[in-house]
């Protein structure tokens, strides 16, 4: 970082010197283009802050850049695929995560609120001594975000940091242990979104046997941008501590990561698993969001 406000041209260590990100030479199907991954880098501030100190670190940074390195492209140019969200404000998913013993790591709460004609997605994670809190405000309808609010409390301290969207950049402001620093970043080519919120973006995406894609985001925890590939490799019936569901197995390539999102509407988050280091998180309770949009 040059200093510890970067303002304008400043961009990701390995980032693409501009906004766009070009097709692959090789057209792979009618439906999507895949791009390549971009590399991850950022602001030394924002990797030194998240840097994993313990096993439980370790794996909420895994669930939380792995799931959320991507951002829905429209892929095919000549093909607009929409997305559909398909929750109601009052919506809340909890899920427990579980090492490869069947030991409990931790729970994690995904809600879903109204603000001021805006969706707001929250994704709480909590265990002993941890709490991690990411707040997205978004278009209800694009899901493009506006506005990301975090904060973290653990043994190393607390982090709190407020990103904010602009028309080319994305603006980060971040209270740390060692005090209050700030980054921006250039917003890639749009559809794009922020990492914290893209569990939400699959279930809202239109699935179906051989769905595949490319998806783009802006991940503010590292200051950076990333591209990732999602393929369906399948449905698959599916228990876990909430019910039965039949369920599209999402495959995130490239991260050893695999999500199983429900079939039938409103296409809640399953199961997710990391298959690198055997963790998994299951749905354990769902209530249906019925709860009328508020304003404040």
């Amino acid at each position: 970082m040059r200093n510890k406000r970067n303002r304008g041209e400043w961009r990701p260590p390995g980032a693409p010197g501009d906004d766009t990100h070009g097709p692959t030479a090789h057209h792979l199907d009618t439906h999507d283009i895949l791009e390549q991954p971009a590399s991850l880098g950022g602001p030394v501030w924002l990797q030194r802050a998240f840097r994993p100190k313990s096993p439980l670190a370790v794996l909420v940074t895994l669930m939380a850049i792995a799931i959320g390195v991507m951002a829905y492209t429209e892929g095919d140019p000549r093909r607009v695929i929409r997305l559909d969200p398909p929750w109601q404000p009052g919506e809340i998913s909890r899920l427990e995560a579980y090492d490869p013993g069947g030991h409990l790591l931790l729970t994690w709460e995904l809600s879903v609120e109204s603000r001021d004609s805006q969706t707001v997605l929250i994704s709480d994670r909590e265990a002993a001594g941890f709490h991690e809190r990411a707040t997205v405000i978004a278009d209800p309808r694009t899901l493009i975000p506006a506005r990301t609010e975090f904060e973290r409390e653990s043994v190393e301290g607390r982090v709190d940091y407020v990103a904010e969207y602009g028309s080319e950049d994305v603006t980060i402001e971040a209270d740390l242990p060692r005090g209050h620093e700030e980054a921006a970043v250039k917003l890639p080519a749009r559809p794009f979104y922020d990492a914290e919120q893209l569990v939400m973006v699959i279930r809202a995406l239109p699935l179906y046997g051989n769905f595949r894609g490319t998806l783009r985001s802006v991940v503010t925890r590292a200051g950076a941008q990333d591209n990732a590939i999602l393929r369906v490799r399948g449905r698959e019936s599916v228990s876990v501590p909430a019910g039965h569901f039949e369920a599209w197995k999402v495959d995130i390539a490239g991260t050893d990561q695999c999500a199983w999102i429900a079939v039938a509407s409103p296409h809640q988050l399953v199961r997710y698993e990391d298959r690198k280091t055997g963790i998994f998180s299951e749905l354990a309770e769902y209530t249906d969001g019925a709860a009328a949009p508020t304003g404040e």
